[in-house]
């Protein structure tokens, strides 16, 4: 019997930390500018493997 990972509650998933969960990142472009990208940490989803189980969900 395995045991649930504690880090993704056993989804294998977990907010990118690039992002914050958000899929986007706002790059400053100069003065007053800004763009909105995808965020490619996370291929704009807002998800990204658990790096505790491997994305297994299980410790």
């Amino acid at each position: 019997m395995s045991d649930t990972c504690s880090r993704c509650n056993g989804s294998g998933q977990i907010s990118c930390p690039g992002c914050g969960g958000r899929g986007t990142k706002t790059l400053n472009e100069g003065y007053n500018k800004s763009r909105v990208v995808s965020c490619a940490g996370c291929d704009g989803s807002g998800r990204t493997s658990c790096g505790s189980c491997g994305g297994s969900g299980n410790k």
